[in-house]
């Protein structure tokens, strides 16, 4: 398993596919191993159906799936902020609302 992410722009946001991962704790333990500086806050993790492909999505375009690449699938989804103050530390090096 790859176990990649998909940030947002800011890093604010991070997304990895369910089946990547045994649970929410190693989900987290890897966005705070690709966090730029590895200290953040992972919070609001939840599991969530959600799009992808590769190609893009026009507003207000009528497209039969059957003529894109798109997947449906259930996505690990969380807020990630830098850490600025103390707070409770766990045993996989983050802190985790």
């Amino acid at each position: 398993m790859s176990k990649e992410l998909i940030w947002s722009e800011d890093q604010d946001f991070a997304y990895g596919l369910k089946s990547d991962f045994e649970s929410k704790e190693e989900f987290a333990e890897r966005v705070i191993d690709q966090y730029e500086n590895g200290i953040c806050v992972v919070k609001n993790i939840q599991i969530q159906p959600c799009l992808f492909t590769s190609g893009e999505i026009l507003p207000d375009v009528l497209i039969p799936l059957s003529l894109i690449d798109i997947s449906i699938e259930n996505y690990y989804t969380a807020e990630v902020e830098e850490e600025e103050g103390e707070g409770e530390d766990n045993s996989y090096g983050c802190v985790v609302d």
